[in-house]
């Protein structure tokens, strides 16, 4: 099989970012809100599924951000070592710099993925998944943003359209909007017309 050109694995790892941040804006309305949904007296009905539910969103979530850093497949780091040296631009120097200031974020989230899911070494609660990988849960969103500004310096330099966000909530909301309005609807009335997923942007 034929190797993918640059063009195409910019794209694929484009939608990898926009993928973690969904799957991370699902898992984080589930479990980091000041009133997680679990918690909800309607929703105690549905506690098992909540909790599995958020639980398929935390994993895949990391399988997308550790896939943006694994050199084993289409990453960041890789991608950005092919281009840029290519280009023998001095001017582009900043940009591998900045790649390599996200190592240590990038070893943290391979480290979960590694023990809490794919070797399930032990079993952690998420905080401890985070404290043991020394990575702060709710600067993910920010570091996604950056890792997207990442990719489209690198589809600058090859000449590609750019995915610009404006903000870190301007990813893709559709799946998080239909999960309020289903929230919403098993709630009943104590989940109406305001809770806390209305306060997400």
């Amino acid at each position: 099989m034929d190797k993918m050109d640059d063009n195409e694995q910019l794209e694929i790892l484009t939608q990898q970012i926009f993928r973690a941040r969904i799957y991370y804006d699902l898992w984080w309305t589930s479990v980091g809100s000041e009133t997680p949904l679990a918690n909800a007296k309607s929703l105690e009905e549905f506690s098992e599924f909540l909790r599995f539910d958020a639980h398929a969103h935390f994993v895949t979530m990391i399988i997308h951000c550790a896939t943006v850093w694994d050199n084993k497949y289409i990453s960041l780091p890789r991608l950005g070592n092919e281009i840029l040296g290519q280009e023998r631009f001095g001017i582009h120097s900043t940009i591998w710099t900045a790649i390599c200031d996200q190592k240590e974020l990038a070893n943290g989230i391979m480290k979960i993925r590694n023990e809490a899911i794919a070797h399930r070494s032990k079993f952690y609660d998420y905080d401890a998944v985070f404290e043991r990988a020394k990575v702060i849960p709710d600067v993910l969103p920010k570091m996604m943003t950056s890792w997207l500004d990442l990719v489209n310096e690198l589809k600058t330099i090859r000449g590609m359209k750019c995915d610009k966000v404006t903000g870190e909530t301007d990813f893709n909301n559709l799946p998080l909007l239909d999960m309020q309005k289903l929230i919403h609807k098993l709630g009943g009335s104590d989940l109406q017309p305001r809770t806390c997923l209305d306060e997400i942007r």
